[in-house]
């Protein structure tokens, strides 16, 4: 296996770990030593290969029902960054989402009270 294709793999590994591929992650994450211009040209090639060759499935991009229902018993909660940063990526996006949905409700209401 070439190099750029094995850059190609470790960032298909990382990016199935939920993590995004850059030059530092696919360094430490190779198995053998690779230069910063091959994991470039790598990474700039994994950029440009379609989500399916890039090993990116439609599923990824949607919820699933584990990470639905895990979400649902931390939506109602304040969490403390330590226990934020525990959080898959997918639910912090959730989480965060959730919290900026509820500051624009409680804004809203707050220019309707005003104008009253």
């Amino acid at each position: 296996m070439s190099n750029i294709d094995l850059v190609i793999e470790v960032c298909r590994k990382l990016h199935s770990q939920g993590k995004t591929p850059t030059a530092a992650l696919v360094k430490y994450n190779a198995p053998r030593s690779i230069t910063f211009p091959e994991i470039i040209n790598g990474l700039t090639m994994w950029k440009e290969l379609d989500p399916a060759e890039q090993g990116i499935k439609e599923d990824d991009t949607k919820l699933t029902d584990s990470t639905t229902s895990s979400f649902e018993t931390t939506k109602n909660t304040t969490l403390s960054d330590d226990d934020f940063l525990k959080l898959p990526i997918s639910e912090q996006l959730l989480y965060l989402k959730h919290t900026l949905e509820k500051e624009i409700t409680s804004l809203h209401e707050e220019i309707s009270n005003i104008k009253k």
